[in-house]
């Protein structure tokens, strides 16, 4: 629902479906107008885990079969996949923008969580990403007092909005200092 908000909202974010179930991945590329590779997240998850980069659809299939049978009432999450050299996580304090950290992917993942083995930097976004950012902030007030919004840059970020790849409402801060 926040993904279909925030889509109607203004915000940019990769093309995403909502999967409950197996039986739901058949035609999904018709829905996602993507191609592999994409992305398959369970919708609970932390620090990239149950994040997993799906190559075809037999994978698709037999990934989302497993992760259903786990826990059938965590439901998936199928993404475009977005190439990244890094992502940028923004804190959010008190609906103002409290700081931003660069993660690198890690050489060999294509996931740039801190507990998958980014090294953090910390980084200054541009009034385009800001902008960008305060639309999700404004959208989720006042539920959004503590937020960790997950960017994904575009090649030239002083004049291409950058997607917003996800909101955490209890975001970790592990690297940021």
């Amino acid at each position: 629902m926040a993904y279909i908000k925030l889509k109607k909202f203004g915000v940019k974010q990769p093309n995403s479906l909502l999967v409950n179930s197996p039986e739901k991945v058949d035609g999904v590329f018709e829905r996602l107008k993507s191609k592999f590779p994409i992305i398959l997240k369970t919708q609970l998850g932390t620090g990239g885990v149950g994040v997993v980069k799906i190559q075809n659809e037999t994978q698709l299939l037999a990934t989302s079969q497993l992760i259903h049978r786990l826990g059938q009432e965590r439901g998936m999450l199928v993404q475009e996949f977005i190439e990244l050299e890094y992502d940028i996580r923004v804190i959010v304090i008190a609906g103002k923008i409290h700081g931003a950290m660069k993660r690198p992917t890690p050489k060999g993942d294509f996931r740039s969580n801190v507990h998958q083995g980014s090294k953090p930097e910390l980084m200054e976004i541009t009034d385009l990403e800001k902008k960008e950012v305060m639309k999700v902030v404004n959208f989720l007030k006042p539920r959004g007092y503590w937020l960790g919004i997950d960017l994904i840059p575009t090649k030239n970020r002083e004049t291409e909005r950058p997607y917003v790849l996800e909101v955490n409402t209890q975001p970790g801060t592990f690297g940021y200092n």
